[in-house]
């Protein structure tokens, strides 16, 4: 099982010891613990830990067992559901702050970032947004990745505090939710309450979504005053796999979450994952469409890439990119746009898979050690649409997530670079977004008339 490296910069893929070895097991209802041991032992298999999805396990093949054999072994019999490898996920890559005049994505003036000069106006309107809302600290956006920088300036002020814990590490779970000490969200690949980022990508995604604003320093998120909870599902090399991202999603669901960003995706699809978002259909799952600029309606798109950084190429299909494509009224894909209005070459597309685009190229955001760096790929596109839902719940407390993931896309703007590349033809427009400004359709382009055939 490998997994799709989203972002554009050069990561090194180290695969982790207990990753694509493993497997999900989904049993079906009600079948008793001990039908479970035996099946496990006849399929010489132990038991890793119980999943944050019903009757799903994640299993250990024993010694020189693959991990298809496993699957295969478990699918003989009547009390598996389905099993599948764990699949492999991994990264996408007028306030006072000084960074603000680079943020092109929230204000385009124009202005060269990158060495690349701008369109004034290809931007998602956000200083008029913000005369109406800059968030609510009452709203708490997930943030699925490589965790958050807890000490960043920028950020630590607006980081999740978790009510049912004491204010300290005491070697309690307070709460009783299952997690010692989660005072700040959960670190998923090292199972401990310190999610912190050791990789820089998810600090970037968390400036994008809820840097604060209007403080002097830095840059500004598009939602500065909202909240922000920090869930690492991958490690320092950007990958993950699919095991821990299900457990989040429960995590961030039972955390008040209303969004849930994912900067992230793989090739594989898994029918755990696709489970797992839709036993949480109150919370938006905002994700990134993936970096090989490929047409993901299409069924097969296959091409030779270089997937561990080892030098040697897999045959792979482009053109699966998951949780992207899962078919589930609560998912959100994002596309990236350029300072030009234009789909880069890099982003991947589909009038039917890919929802919106939002600005994806040179984005100004935090990183580690407290500063700021420009990052460009899908994974920098979602965020800007994660705040966007944030900014939108704001001034809609009660919407769902049908009514958020509808406005979203009713306000976006028509741009005819997006005409039959995405479902809603546009980019991310948070004014319109706030006001409740319906933009209509694009006015398609008119067939050429054919010109008549003389009878003969």
């Amino acid at each position: 099982m490998r997994a799709l490296l989203l972002g554009l910069a050069a990561l090194l893929l180290v695969p982790q010891a207990a990753s694509a070895e493993d497997v999900i097991v989904r049993y079906r209802d009600a079948t008793p613990a001990d039908t479970r041991a035996d099946l496990r032992r006849a399929a010489e298999a132990e038991r890793a830990r119980a999943l944050a999805l019903p009757d799903t396990e994640l299993l250990r093949p024993g010694a020189g067992i693959p991990a298809r054999d496993l699957v295969a072994r478990l699918e003989r019999s009547p009390a598996v559901l389905y099993a599948e490898p764990d699949a492999r996920r991994t990264t996408f890559a007028t306030p006072r702050d000084p960074g603000f005049g680079q943020q092109w994505g929230l204000l385009n003036t124009g202005q060269a970032v990158n060495r690349v000069a701008g369109t004034p106006g290809a931007d998602v309107r956000a200083p008029e947004a913000w005369d109406v809302t800059t968030g609510s600290a009452s709203v708490l956006v997930a943030v699925a990745d490589t965790g958050i920088d807890a000490g960043h300036p920028d950020l630590s002020g607006n980081l999740y505090s978790n009510p049912g814990e004491v204010g300290r590490l005491a070697g309690i779970d307070d709460d009783g939710n299952g997690f010692v000490d989660d005072l700040r969200g959960w670190d998923f690949v090292e199972r401990d309450a310190t999610p912190q980022d050791g990789d820089g990508h998810g600090t970037h995604v968390a400036g994008t979504i809820a840097a604060t604003g209007d403080n002097g320093m830095g840059v500004t998120g598009v939602a500065w005053r909202t909240s922000l909870l920090p869930l690492r599902v991958l490690g320092t090399d950007g990958t993950g796999t699919v095991s821990d991202v299900i457990d989040a999603y429960r995590y961030a669901a039972r955390a008040g979450a209303k969004v849930i960003n994912l900067s992230l995706g793989g090739y594989d699809a898994s029918r755990a994952e696709r489970d797992a978002l839709a036993s949480i259909p109150g919370v938006l799952i905002v994700t990134a469409a993936g970096n090989d600029g490929a047409d993901v309606d299409l069924d097969a798109d296959y091409r030779d890439i270089d997937l561990d950084g080892d030098g040697v190429s897999e045959r792979v299909n482009v053109a699966e990119s998951y949780p992207c494509e899962y078919d589930l009224p609560n998912v959100l894909c994002v596309a990236a746009s350029d300072q030009n209005d234009r789909r880069p070459a890099f982003s991947n597309f589909g009038a039917q898979e890919v929802d919106l685009a939002a600005p994806g190229v040179s984005v100004l955001s935090t990183a580690v050690g407290g500063g700021t760096r420009l990052q460009s790929g899908t994974s920098m596109a979602a965020p800007h649409v994660s705040g966007a839902a944030a900014l939108a719940l704001a001034v809609r407390p009660s919407a769902g997530t049908s009514e958020l993931r509808s406005v979203i896309l009713d306000t976006s703007e028509p741009l005819p670079a997006f005409e039959g590349q995405l479902a809603s033809s546009g980019r991310l427009d948070l004014a319109g977004l706030v006001r409740g400004e319906v933009r209509p359709a694009p006015t398609p382009t008119p067939a050429a008339t054919p010109a008549p055939t003389p009878t003969p």
